[in-house]
């Protein structure tokens, strides 16, 4: 088969949920690298990929284009939420065929929050929920959430322009790099009842030319005071250890006292100071358990 009767076979096998007949398409060599994660499968872990994603439900095909052993499609995907709700996301699919298999696959998803069933992908899953919140991976529908803790944030960081839209853009884009090469990042933090009330995770950090792994909490005003910061960071510093991580960090402007108090909450002490972004700062750090 030639790449577009391949690609069209493919979307109609996905939307059929034709698990067991999937393989048939795929070339013994297949490989599916996503984009947006950096994640790359092998034939069986893509086929138990689709056939295990919750919420799946159908696959429309929009466009597609093909010339001899190569094509793309881009399709329409539905799903729905564990509560029901309808999800809608976007993919272009880009294929290279060998003898009459795909054998290349390259996804581009416009949507990477949800939430894949844990075992399927590599990464961390984010930490269990605690007494008054729980953890999510963000999304690009939380760009005016993310906004708005990031202005709250401003005062915090200097002098600098209040953020913007596109500033938040970036801060979910950092995360979604995060997640791909690191497998962690900040994850969006609200209440059990859904409320956003800002973020906390942990990145890598450029320490005057050293990487460290830093614990990083951002929250809304209203919700500052009330030790919602210390809660979460608490969970994800103990995630940290559970996978190895022997060092943890918290990079600190000197007028954050906020701040330092959880560092200090964590049982973290002042290590020194840094310039770090372009101004100094104090890092706090601990020792994991290993």
């Amino acid at each position: 088969m030639d790449a577009a009767t391949l690609l069209t076979r493919l979307a109609e096998v996905i939307d059929a949920h034709d698990w067991d007949g999937l393989p048939a398409l795929l070339h013994d060599d297949f490989t599916c690298r996503l984009v947006h994660t950096g994640e790359v499968f092998d034939r069986d872990g893509w086929v138990r990929l689709n056939a295990d994603y919750p919420g799946f439900q159908r696959m429309h095909v929009e466009d597609l284009v093909a010339d001899g052993d190569r094509g793309v499609l881009r399709a329409r995907v539905i799903g729905t939420d564990s509560d029901g709700r309808d999800l809608l996301f976007a993919v272009a699919s880009f294929v290279t065929v060998r003898d009459d298999l795909v054998v290349e696959l390259t996804e581009v998803w416009a949507d990477v929050g949800q939430q894949a069933p844990e075992g399927t992908r590599p990464g961390w899953a984010p930490p269990g929920p605690t007494e008054r919140l729980r953890f999510r991976r963000i999304q690009r529908s939380d760009v005016d959430d993310i906004r708005a803790m990031l202005v709250d944030f401003d005062p915090m960081r200097g002098d600098r322009p209040p953020s913007t839209h596109d500033d938040a853009v970036r801060w979910i884009e950092w995360q979604e790099r995060n997640h791909a090469e690191h497998g962690f990042g900040l994850w969006v933090l609200e209440t059990h009842d859904g409320k956003f009330i800002g973020d906390c995770g942990l990145t890598m950090q450029d320490i005057e030319g050293t990487p460290h792994v830093e614990v990083g909490y951002h929250l809304l005003s209203d919700w500052r005071g009330q030790g919602y910061a210390t809660e979460a960071a608490r969970a994800v510093r103990d995630l940290a250890a559970a996978h190895g991580v022997e060092h943890l960090v918290a990079i600190i402007r000197r007028e954050n006292a906020p701040s330092q108090s959880v560092a200090r909450n964590l049982g973290m002490e002042l290590e020194r100071t840094a310039f770090v972004h372009g101004t100094d700062a104090l890092v706090f750090g601990v020792r994991l358990a290993r």
